[in-house]
């Protein structure tokens, strides 16, 4: 027997991408291009130079990017470069200086959450 952790894929919309339609993963997901539509995942990144207009929903997220909608997540790191309107539900937050937000937060523990949100859609 090993010890090994097991690995979390990664599904990445590259910046040559433009999606209309829900994202849905197991693992994790990168936003590099642009997302018209819902996101779940475990955990989600959208980075600089990226756009998503939608609702997303994920046990971790990252946003350096641009995002419209509504947030359902545990952890959310929002970094310098990120441009973020909507509204926040969240269990931990932290905001890089730089971060350009228009938000309604809303600090809801994980349990009221129902993460990890893969299977609760």
């Amino acid at each position: 027997m090993t010890n090994q952790k097991p690995t979390v894929s990664h599904s990445i919309i590259s910046t040559d991408l433009k999606i209309t339609g829900d994202l849905h993963s197991d693992g994790g997901i990168i936003i590099e291009g642009q997302v018209k539509g819902d996101i779940v995942g475990d955990t989600v990144k959208i980075v600089s130079g990226a756009t998503v207009l939608g609702d997303v929903r994920a046990r971790d997220l990252i946003i350096d990017g641009c995002l419209t909608g509504t947030v359902r997540t545990g952890t959310v790191k929002i970094g310098p470069q990120a441009v973020f309107e909507g509204e926040l539900k969240y269990d931990h937050l932290e905001v890089a200086k730089g971060a350009r937000l228009d938000v309604k937060f809303n600090m809801v523990f994980k349990e009221a959450l129902k993460l990890p949100l893969v299977g609760n859609t």
